[in-house]
């Protein structure tokens, strides 16, 4: 039997146990984020953020919409004499309150401030749905609880650091939870449960629709080949209508489509001294960018001890995802941003989890099937 077949039985408490764990988890990734660039903008973070939120930032950040309009509507919901309210309990320490919390200029920004509290609370309760469903992930191909458990909070406090160059986008997380997300839904669901969550993963961010396409080996264990392609077809389809009427309702924003940066990236990777390691303040100690040497060769050594037990669906979707992301990564990304090699997240995620698995003794060979 395939290690990826096995199942593992959780009973209440281990459950509880681990919601918390993943919990704090995220707490600690999410306040790494926000302490180095999260709402806490300076003036030009600061007009993106409320451009997000107004619909006149620029293309392509104007297209992912999904965690402000969701703000924006939650504001329209909302009576403003709760919102004053709500504003008033935090009178006493209102500027520091708001300066360092909600990135805003002055306590009597009543408009951005409850639009602000509820954009902020989304991005803490993505940050935690992708350790829990990375976590999920794990045990549904076939890593131990604890093992899995382990690589989840691991990947999840490394995320403030893969996001230091050029991060502090507010849709990164609930990138790596769609993308998690739907990875355990084929696992345990008929494909056609996808279509809302490739519905909402655009709205977030088009990326994607090409995650989508490294999908295919996972639908098709499960699928004949026609049906693999008829759902990768329509998931498809679904996610191009959604950006096609994202485009279009943005289409006079200032921008462009997507922006091209290849020369600055040869640039940037010609010059040695970026692979020597850039310094950078997370959780408030030192540490090197996540693009440097030291960290790139623990990431390789991790991958080259995980890789020949991850399931050969895996691999394959592995391999697809580099293959469309590292050409991406190179022509449309800001030089260093680790950040957008995100498609890659989550075989690294599950080689970590099998190491784990390997030297706590509970490797899926030798673990007993619940």
């Amino acid at each position: 039997m395939q290690a990826s077949q096995r199942r593992f039985h959780l009973g209440i408490y281990e459950r509880i146990l681990c919601f918390i764990v993943l919990f704090w988890a995220a707490a600690a990734s999410f306040h790494g984020y926000d302490t180095r660039h999260g709402l806490n903008y300076q003036v030009k973070g600061l007009e993106r953020f409320r451009g997000m939120l107004d619909g006149t930032a620029s293309r392509p950040f104007i297209y992912r919409q999904l965690l402000p309009a969701t703000a924006n509507e939650v504001d329209r919901l909302v009576p403003g004499s709760f919102k004053t309210r709500l504003a008033s309990l935090v009178d006493g320490d209102g500027e520091k309150f708001y300066e360092a919390v909600f990135a805003l200029p002055q306590q009597g920004d009543l408009d951005y401030f409850f639009r602000s509290l509820i954009l902020y609370i989304e991005i803490f309760l993505s940050a935690f749905a992708a350790a829990y469903f990375m976590f999920l992930m794990c045990m549904e191909e076939g890593v131990a609880p604890i093992a899995s458990l382990a690589a989840s909070v691991l990947f999840i406090l490394l995320l403030p650091y893969i996001m230091s160059e050029g991060g502090g986008k507010i849709y990164d997380y609930a990138e790596l939870a769609f993308f998690a997300l739907s990875i355990w839904m084929l696992r345990r669901f008929h494909w056609w449960w996808l279509v809302p969550v490739a519905v909402l993963a655009t709205l977030n961010k088009e990326s994607y629709l090409f995650f989508l396409i490294t999908l295919y080996p996972v639908i098709r264990r499960r699928y004949s080949l026609v049906m693999s392609l008829v759902a990768l077809g329509v998931l498809a389809a679904v996610c191009a209508g959604v950006y096609a009427m994202i485009w279009l309702h943005f289409r006079n924003s200032p921008g462009s489509t997507v922006e091209v940066h290849f020369q600055d990236v040869l640039r940037y990777y010609f010059k040695p001294q970026h692979f020597i390691g850039r310094p950078l303040v997370v959780y408030g100690i030192f540490a090197v960018d996540i693009l440097s040497i030291l960290p790139i060769a623990f990431i390789v050594w991790t991958i080259r001890r995980g890789w020949g037990k991850l399931s050969r669906e895996f691999r394959r979707h592995a391999q697809l995802a580099a293959i469309i992301n590292l050409p991406l990564f190179f022509l449309f990304c800001w030089p260093g941003e680790a950040r957008n090699l995100s498609m890659l997240y989550l075989p690294l995620v599950l080689c970590f989890a099998f190491n784990f698995a390997g030297f706590t003794g509970m490797d899926t060979r030798t673990v007993k099937q619940s």
